[in-house]
């Protein structure tokens, strides 16, 4: 590749950057599966008790709405659209096969986190308290699993994704903020629907809307060209991996 068509790329590929990024999944993926399942038992559920959770959370306790949790299903799934249509701008064509491998990092990375933290954590669902949820519903394996919310993770870093892909191809278009403010949107929408059904804390909501945001604006950033302010490097340890972010600005 001469200088020229190398210039014109906004992106490019790394063994290191996306050796780490594919680690991390894989390491977040052991460990979501090596983690025995808890499913509550009756005996679990009767000892809740709301007044146990802090107050910032506990109005989630009393909402139970199948309608926002089915809107909230729609915004996870369809929110993979957005990424792809970015094929509509002719530059993003251009690098389509760097972005779309930036696009599946973003989705295992985001994915497998999520799962790991869920399966360690074990945070019961708001619905486990409520006494309009059926007994069936409260004990799923998914019960416990509240934090952090993986619906808003998910919407939260392709919506950002999309949004960094075109503030970087597209620096100067007028478009730039609209696309930020959809990106900022479009979560806390997704956030606030899981809320309404009752499915995650507050906290829950905050934390995952903050991890999509960092890994949808990030891994893009770990590609960019030339980038000497964002350095990522894993540090073996004993009993797993440390990730070292640096930022210098």
């Amino acid at each position: 590749m001469n200088n020229a068509v190398a210039q014109s790329k906004t992106y490019e590929l790394s063994w290191e950057t996306d050796g780490y990024l594919l680690g991390a999944a894989m390491t977040f993926s052991s460990i979501a599966i090596a983690k025995e399942q808890r499913i509550l038992s009756t005996d679990d559920l009767r000892k809740l008790n709301r007044l146990d959770i802090n107050s910032f959370d506990r109005q989630a306790t009393y909402n139970n709405s199948t309608t926002a949790a089915s809107l909230s299903d729609v915004c996870r799934d369809a929110i993979v659209l957005v990424p792809l249509s970015l094929m509509a701008f002719k530059k993003a064509r251009s690098e389509a096969g760097i972005i779309g491998l930036m696009f599946l990092e973003t989705f295992a990375v985001t994915t497998s986190s999520t799962l790991a933290v869920k399966t360690t954590v074990r945070r019961v669902r708001p619905l486990a308290y409520n006494e309009d949820f059926s007994l069936s519903e409260k004990l799923k394996t998914s019960t416990s699993r509240s934090f952090f919310s993986g619906h808003t993770a998910h919407v939260s870093s392709l919506a950002f994704f999309s949004a960094k892909i075109i503030n970087d191809l597209y620096p100067n278009s007028k478009y730039r903020g609209l696309a930020w403010a959809g990106a900022i949107t479009i979560p806390a929408f997704a956030g606030y629907l899981r809320y309404r059904a009752g499915k995650h804390f507050p906290s829950d909501i905050f934390v995952g809307y903050g991890v999509g945001a960092a890994l949808g604006v990030l891994v893009p950033q770990f590609h960019k060209i030339k980038n000497d302010k964002v350095s990522l490097q894993a540090i073996p340890l004993s009993d797993g991996a440390m990730v070292n972010l640096s930022l210098r600005f």
